[in-house]
């Protein structure tokens, strides 16, 4: 079973930032509270974000519920930082990914996962700069 305390941590030089804003969110919390029947949690636009990147295929893995498994409890920081010396804000996300490899039903979650923090962080930046950052545990082959 998985816990919410995954490794998450924003870090910035005070002499050259300055805090604005910080929210913690349960990326669980900014999916669908319900699938869509058709292609699970993929109304998020990941088409959009990922098209090309990966094939999601519709075929479900025996005994893995990508629902159950999409509600994890890993939790994102949204940092807003004003830079001292540039006079500009700026958003910083970053989000340790859960460990998901193999199948197209895990790979279905990291997508709903990767999805719902990059609307929520263009939501959050509201067109200010901002940057993605993260232990995302892609596959290294």
């Amino acid at each position: 079973p998985s816990s919410d305390y995954m490794g998450v941590l924003v870090a910035w030089p005070s002499e050259d930032f300055v805090l604005k804003d910080s929210l913690v969110k349960r990326v669980s919390d900014l999916l669908p509270s319900q699938p869509d029947e058709d292609d699970g949690f993929l109304s998020l636009s990941v088409s959009k974000i990922f098209s090309g990147l990966v094939t999601c295929t519709s075929t479900r893995e025996k005994d893995f519920d990508e629902y159950t498994e999409a509600r994890r409890a890993n939790r994102i920081i949204y940092t807003t930082l004003f830079h001292r010396h540039a006079k500009e804000e700026f958003v910083i996300g970053n989000y340790h990914m859960p460990c998901l490899f193999g199948s197209a039903a895990k790979v279905r979650v990291v997508n709903m996962h990767a999805a719902a923090i990059v609307e929520e962080l263009h939501r959050i930046a509201e067109g200010k700069p901002c940057i993605l950052t993260g232990d995302f545990n892609f596959d290294p082959s």
